[in-house]
């Protein structure tokens, strides 16, 4: 009930684009907090044409949807599979940037993760008799759910405005996204990430801290990350 129709007469408008289809429940980005994925408005991704030239998407989605059919300028026409590329929405190409200062308006909500350094990779195929590719894009990041609690009845006065996350190791840098490994590599020097939790309407002051157990419609706030084995101290603010 939350797709959203982009193209609901499925006609090829174009004869110079390619579409590659994005349908797949896993393929999207942002996250429900039970794991399923969405695409969000404003995102593009890149595919590397018949000459070897970086081509963006033409288009993107205009709102939340489940899948999408984005359309491809350049030549698509020998071979029956290319790589596709999300770079999240301050990306390029190959490139992922995971920022050290993220945020979030409202809690439990991803809306954010574009922005804040989510990114995947796809084999596209070529679907027969068409100037189609489908793909299923597999994410490289990763995300934590943070889910601050307290007892204390004077700390349940305040408001959570930020969780920072530091770490032994890299976690905020631009990275690339590696098709002959399937990982995002590099490293970076950034080892601390905050994201900054409300800032307007009713979360003008942040989210609450009313709860005495875990509630992520409370104050449920996510970080996204670079993948790999760190050992971490949080902080909540």
């Amino acid at each position: 009930n939350e797709d959203v129709a982009q193209n609901p007469n499925n006609t090829d408008n174009d004869k110079n684009l390619t579409t590659f289809s994005a349908g797949d429940p896993t393929t999207r980005t942002s996250m429900e907090s039970d794991g399923k994925f969405f695409w969000e408005a404003g995102d593009k991704i890149w595919v590397k044409d018949d000459d070897g030239i970086w081509q963006q998407s033409s288009n993107a989605p205009a709102a939340k949807t489940a899948s999408f059919k984005f359309r491809v300028p350049g030549k698509f026409t020998q071979s029956s599979t290319y790589k596709v590329y999300y770079p999240g929405k301050n990306g390029n190409r190959d490139k992922v940037t995971i920022p050290a200062n993220q945020s979030q308006s409202e809690p439990n909500t991803t809306t954010h993760f574009g922005a804040a350094g989510d990114c995947g990779m796809a084999t596209a195929t070529k679907v027969p008799g068409k100037q189609q590719f489908a793909f299923t894009l597999d994410h490289k990041a990763a995300y934590l759910l943070f889910l601050p609690r307290t007892s204390n009845t004077i700390l349940q006065n305040c408001y959570l405005i930020g969780v920072e996350v530091n770490s032994d190791n890299d976690i905020t840098s631009t990275y690339t996204l590696d098709p002959v490994t399937g990982k995002l590599t590099g490293t970076g020097t950034g080892k601390q990430i905050t994201v900054s939790t409300g800032g307007s309407g009713t979360y003008a002051n942040g989210f609450p801290l009313t709860n005495n157990t875990t509630s992520a419609a409370t104050n449920g706030a996510y970080v996204v990350i670079k993948s790999g084995t760190h050992t971490l101290k949080i902080r909540y603010w």
